[in-house]
């Protein structure tokens, strides 16, 4: 099993096919590989999530479930809603808190604007 990278948990498979994804029952978190993604998000979501990862953000305390390295935070703006995700450079895995995969899939609403001061 792989540990999720938010509480410590097991990640298990929660879905096959095409928008195949890891999720954490103790938290909510869900991993996707980027190559997932582009099927499973709307166009202009991966687009904005492909643009944030080139750009850089700042290393984390998260560690990839797959290759242990830390996460790299960006923040991605997408229908008015600013997300704040982690991706593993190494692997393209992203990591979606609890509700943020929902919101950017359309089908929940976005989660509350970030802490600007915890944030840099």
């Amino acid at each position: 099993m792989l540990p999720c990278p938010s509480c410590g948990g097991s990640l298990a498979v929660a879905a096959r096919g095409p928008a195949e994804h890891w999720a954490c029952a103790r938290c909510g978190g869900r991993a996707f590989t980027l190559g997932r993604m582009r099927r499973a998000f709307p166009g202009p979501f991966f687009d904005g999530v492909r643009a944030a990862m080139a750009a850089g953000g700042w290393r984390g305390t998260r560690r990839c479930p797959l290759c242990t390295m830390h996460l790299v935070g960006s923040r991605v703006e997408h229908r008015g809603a600013t997300y704040v995700l982690d991706h593993c450079d190494r692997c393209r895995l992203v990591w979606f808190d609890r509700g943020e995969h929902e919101a950017a899939r359309g089908r929940a609403p976005a989660p509350p604007p970030p802490d600007t001061v915890s944030l840099p």
